[in-house]
């Protein structure tokens, strides 16, 4: 399976299949009436991971302040849209399946479920 997101494919192996590609392979037969717009939203994020990428290659070289310019400028606003989408696709794929910590996990999760259940005091 290919990685349909562009997000995860670097860590991907035969086994670890891409999560969006994973998810999307969860709804087919009766649960196909439930897919809602996460093939849309996949797709777009793919889009974006690829737009992002080939503005971060445009980076200019050997001028700093030319680097930093070009960062605020046209870096930073790509990174905003494809936030904005991984935010969406983050929300519709299943938790199991997310290549990455939620929000949630990062800052509400309990201290004792981080470190396999042992308690920090």
């Amino acid at each position: 399976m290919r990685c349909f997101c562009g997000v995860c494919a670097p860590g991907l192996t035969r086994a670890r299949a891409c999560s969006c590609a994973q998810d999307l392979a969860n709804y087919k037969d009766e649960a196909a009436s439930l897919i809602g717009n996460r093939a849309q939203v996949y797709a777009l994020l793919a889009k974006r991971t690829k737009e992002l990428s080939d503005v971060i290659d445009q980076l200019p070289e050997g001028d700093t302040a030319a680097a930093a310019k070009y960062t605020q400028d046209v870096v930073r606003p790509k990174m905003v849209e494809t936030r904005v989408v991984a935010d969406e696709a983050e929300r519709l794929i299943a938790r199991d399946l997310y290549p990455f910590p939620s929000y949630h996990d990062m800052f509400f999760r309990p201290q004792n479920e981080a470190v396999g259940g042992e308690r920090c005091d």
